[in-house]
């Protein structure tokens, strides 16, 4: 019984935070610039044929952390999914 309640509760916690941090990133960006300075270090922002961009790292950081927040939240979902009781 508490084995169904611990990861249902790991589930919607799960969702919860890969959804706000999502959010957060959507408003302010600083989860992705973080990302990105960790990273790429010196490279983070260097200007790309008279662009600034992270590009210069040759990937998207705000697309990868998008990803991997979608990937938390399909886990969130599953163990949520998993965890109900059956009744037959």
């Amino acid at each position: 019984m508490t084995d169904h309640i611990n990861k249902k509760l790991f589930g919607i916690l799960t969702m919860v935070a890969s959804f706000l941090m999502w959010l957060i990133d959507r408003i302010t960006h600083a989860i992705s610039d973080m990302l990105g300075k960790i990273i790429c270090g010196d490279q983070y922002m260097l200007p790309v044929n008279g662009k600034i961009s992270d590009r210069t790292c040759g990937f998207d950081t705000d697309m990868h952390l998008s990803f991997s927040l979608v990937i938390v939240f399909l886990l969130g979902a599953a163990l949520y999914r998993t965890s109900r009781k059956e009744t037959i």
